[in-house]
């Protein structure tokens, strides 16, 4: 994986954290590749283009994909219901993470958070990874 032109501002935000496109900075393209046209911030550094090149902008967008947990319980078999709840009788740690999950409603859930790793870790020893990895593909969350 690697960083790709379009994800420039996306690059940007991760290397310094809380500034806001189109007041703290402004890029802009004529054709040779996106640049930063204005920076507001005296307070933080400019980063170089050396360094927003170096962000593996692809991972970035994989750990900020989001799902909705009604998505992926739709997914579940009774086979796979059996198997979680079997996991969750021998782990406190993913039984909490299993009620989190259940209790999530319509919010979305960020693939990057700590939390949904540890979760997604428990879900796929109790299902086996090419099942967790087939509700993955069908919910669109990369893993």
């Amino acid at each position: 994986m690697a960083y790709h032109p379009k994800d420039f501002v996306l690059a940007l935000l991760a290397l310094r954290p809380g500034l806001v496109a189109n007041i703290d900075f402004e890029v802009s393209d004529h054709g040779d590749g996106p640049v930063i046209s204005r920076w507001e911030r005296a307070d933080v550094a400019q980063p170089t283009v050396a360094e927003i090149e170096a962000v593996d902008s692809a991972v970035l967008l994989q750990s900020q994909a989001r799902f909705v947990a009604r998505d992926m319980l739709a997914q579940l078999t009774p086979d796979d219901y059996a198997r979680i709840h079997a996991a969750i009788a021998t782990s406190a740690a993913l039984g909490l993470l299993w009620s989190a999950l259940l209790g999530q409603g319509e919010a979305p859930i960020s693939v990057g958070s700590d939390r949904f790793r540890q979760g997604w870790a428990g879900i796929a020893s109790a299902l086996g990874n090419d099942r967790a990895h087939a509700i993955a593909a069908a919910i669109g969350i990369p893993v």
